[in-house]
């Protein structure tokens, strides 16, 4: 789940126009209101827009990654075989459990799924050790690689 700046959400829906906003209040970002990645949005943008190319909402801030947990020793092993599972579809396939890569780049300006799973290889690969939760499993870093490889190469 994305939570947007509330600080842009305030001033947004607190300003009569985007235009207002940035004369009256000296805190609002250069670029409050612009396209937020590409001059031309389109249909498949997640943002919503208004006739003139402005974005109608605050900008995302961070992700609450609630569902799935992103447990590498667990996640490739959540669900039933045969049916979806948060990052593996029903033919057994690894997918992505975000948005499509052209639409993560829109909303958030570059691929943050691709730059979390980067993380979390990082992570799995260099503190698996440190985890006592970990302690009894195997092939967690070689599982988060395979994944990598599969859904982002």
């Amino acid at each position: 789940m994305a939570q947007h700046d509330p600080v842009e959400d305030f001033q947004h829906i607190n300003s009569p126009s985007v235009e207002d906003a940035q004369t009256q209040e000296p805190n609002v970002p250069a670029d409050f209101g612009k396209p937020n990645a590409h001059p031309q949005q389109d249909s498949s943008s997640p943002y919503p827009s208004s006739n003139n190319n402005t974005i109608t909402h605050a900008r995302p801030l961070f992700i609450h990654a609630n569902f799935p947990k992103f447990d590498p020793a667990t996640i490739f092993f959540y669900g039933e075989e045969g049916s979806a599972r948060p990052i593996i579809d029903s033919n057994g396939t690894a997918v992505r459990a975000w948005l499509p890569e052209q639409q993560s780049i829109t909303y958030f300006r570059y691929d943050i799924e691709r730059a979390f799973w980067a993380e979390v290889q990082f992570v799995a690969c260099n503190w698996d050790t440190m985890f006592l939760a970990w302690k009894d499993e195997h092939n967690i870093c070689e599982n988060v690689k395979a994944y990598r490889e599969w859904v982002f190469t």
